[in-house]
């Protein structure tokens, strides 16, 4: 009975020896007395950076094992193992290095040893480029080469964009384009975060600030003849302290040089710049005109001014109605014109103002009965010859003089906006 128990151990023992010699899972060391008289072991190759699964092919006629003897901080095995030899899986992490790096595998059968190479590239096999560097708006191209589909994501950075933002297994040309300028000081960041193999990969973006400086949103600045002020604000994000301001004429005809009646009286330079400027008392009949130009660096902004001159109208006393463009029907000498008060309510009051000579109307009712200079009102217009009715219309006007003393007292100037005007007598 013991003899047969005996046997039956024995024979498990054997069992589990041909096993471990022909078969089974595992990388783990072999009996150094291995009787194998034949060992080889396919070819390496050089792999893009996200391969992470690569087989090598064992033949053996007796036991063997498999180890990472270099690089084993990022790739291990694992084998299958059969009687004839088997495969050696290579495992890998996705190389997120700018170096390219080599896995050895070391294969070794009782006194024979093979070893098999294993390179993976560095990161820019994936992606050509780590970084982007914007001046400002504009498109750049990025090269993605995968063994797996991919995303791609922005997040934050309303004004980067990224197409397509996803994709299969290959090498696929992505645009990376920036939209907007970036108006202030130093520069901004992105981050283009792209999923392979399950692993995230970025690429920094950088956008610089454009350069700019830019004057108050107006673009032109109306005045009217008299002296006054004009302050100015800018902003700029170019950091230098010498500001420098110049003028240019404008085309208008009779223009003068802007430095005779625009001057710069004062700035205040912080982050936005104060400026303003004296501008004196237009007596000519022309309106003129110059641009106001600001420089810093190499970075400027211009605004325009506009200041009207003496209305010719108040440059006569003589009752009637003038045209300045002497075109139209309004145009009267006016020297032989009369004016009469013909109805009042206490706040306006109507006029009549006669030419005899040649049997002239004009009627103009609404005109204020204490007229300020500025009042803008709108007044009844009638024109009549011979007692036909030529006008009758109605037009805002502006009152551009009142007389207080000697042969004006009295007299109203009253003037359409750039157009036909008439003087009254109350």
């Amino acid at each position: 009975m013991k003899n047969n128990t005996f046997i039956r151990i024995f024979s498990a023992m054997l069992c589990l020896l041909a096993v471990a010699a022909c078969g089974g899972k595992g990388s783990g060391p072999e009996p150094s007395d291995s009787k194998a008289t034949q060992l080889s072991v396919s070819s390496g190759s050089t792999l893009n950076a996200d391969v992470t699964s690569y087989d090598l092919t064992v033949t053996c006629d007796g036991s063997w094992s498999a180890a990472v003897s270099d690089g084993g901080s990022w790739a291990s095995v694992s084998t299958d193992k059969t009687d004839k030899g088997g495969t050696i899986h290579v495992n890998m992490n996705i190389n997120e290095t700018d170096d390219v790096r080599t896995a050895v595998i070391t294969v070794t059968a009782g006194s024979l040893t093979k070893q098999a190479r294993i390179t993976q590239k560095a990161l820019s096999s994936i992606i050509d480029k780590k970084s982007l560097q914007f001046d400002g708006p504009g498109e750049k191209t990025l090269t993605l080469t995968t063994q797996s589909a991919w995303t791609a994501q922005v997040s934050g950075a309303p004004w980067l964009t990224v197409s397509p933002s996803s994709g299969q297994a290959g090498t696929t040309k992505i645009t990376v384009k920036v939209t907007e300028e970036y108006r202030e000081i130093g520069s901004r960041n992105a981050v283009i975060q792209f999923a392979i193999a399950g692993k995230t990969l970025n690429v920094n973006v950088l956008q610089g600030q454009t350069n700019f400086l830019e004057a108050d949103a107006d673009r032109f600045y109306k005045f009217d003849q008299p002296a006054q002020t004009l302050e100015l604000k800018t902003r700029t994000n170019v950091d230098r302290p010498n500001w420098r301001v110049d003028f240019k004429v404008g085309a208008n005809q009779g223009a003068e040089a802007p430095g005779l009646w625009i001057k710069l009286v004062s700035s205040k330079a912080v982050k936005e710049n104060t400026f303003t400027f004296s501008i004196s008392e237009n007596d000519r009949t022309y309106t003129r005109e110059a641009d106001i130009i600001f420089f810093i660096g190499d970075v400027s902004d211009t605004v325009t001014v506009s200041q009207k001159g003496v209305d010719p109208l108040i440059r006569t006393a003589a009752i009637g109605a003038y045209d300045v463009q002497d075109e139209t029907w309004l145009y009267r000498a006016g020297n032989d014109m009369l004016s009469r008060l013909y109805a009042a309510d206490g706040k306006t009051m109507s006029m009549r103002i006669i030419n005899a000579a040649d049997v002239t109307v004009i009627s103009v009712t609404g005109v204020p009965v204490a007229p300020a200079v500025g009042d803008e009102v709108t007044v009844g217009f009638s024109y009549f010859q011979s007692g036909k009715t030529l006008v009758d219309t109605s037009y805002p006007v502006k009152v551009l003089k009142v007389g207080t003393e000697g042969e004006e007292a009295g007299l109203v100037w009253l003037r359409q906006e750039d157009g036909a005007g008439f003087i009254i007598k109350k």
